[in-house]
């Protein structure tokens, strides 16, 4: 079987191999280890050509045009921050916040471990603003890091509010 790596289509789709990997896995594909000359006979990932195919067309149909990487990096770095309640019948007060490209996949992802995961609030969000907006959110009297973008809040009004503030200057200076 006839192989391509996935940096070998990253680079031809025009998206960096992190978000290429991402791709593969959103569209349930399980790209297999090879060794290659490109990757210096070390192991990396590779899908079928004809896998390949189906990418390429997926991209097509999602409106992305094949190798305008310019375009797809400002796709990609698109997407909402999150304020997800992990458990909010046993820890009402604790957030897990952060920044994704697939609202809808997170939510089911923190489903799988905790049934009664919610949604509080999205606000729409560039990936190159998550780690300020974690900062200027998190850093709220009354709200503690527990750990990477888990917090204790003791008022999640106010941390909506914070949120709805920072994102509302956000827009504002980066139209």
């Amino acid at each position: 079987m006839e192989t391509i790596t996935l940096k070998q289509l990253a680079d031809e789709i025009g998206v960096d191999r992190s978000n290429m990997r991402k791709i593969v896995i959103r569209m349930g594909i399980s790209p297999s280890k090879i060794r290659s000359k490109e990757s210096r006979n070390q192991s990396t990932l590779a899908v079928s050509l004809e896998e390949a195919e189906q990418i390429r067309q997926h991209r097509l149909n999602a409106g992305f045009s094949v190798g305008s990487k310019q375009a797809n990096i400002v796709s990609d770095d698109s997407g909402v921050f999150y304020l997800i309640s992990p458990d909010p019948h046993a820890r009402p007060h604790r957030i897990k916040m952060g920044f994704t490209s697939s609202l809808d996949n997170r939510l089911k992802t923190y489903q799988t471990i905790s049934p009664d995961a919610a949604l509080i609030s999205q606000y729409p969000c560039r990936k190159s603003w998550e780690s300020a907006a974690l900062y200027a959110i998190g850093c709220m009297k009354g709200c503690t890091n527990v750990s990477g973008e888990l917090y204790d809040c003791k008022d999640i009004d106010s941390l909506k509010k914070r949120a709805t503030s920072f994102f509302k200057f956000f827009q504002q200076t980066n139209r």
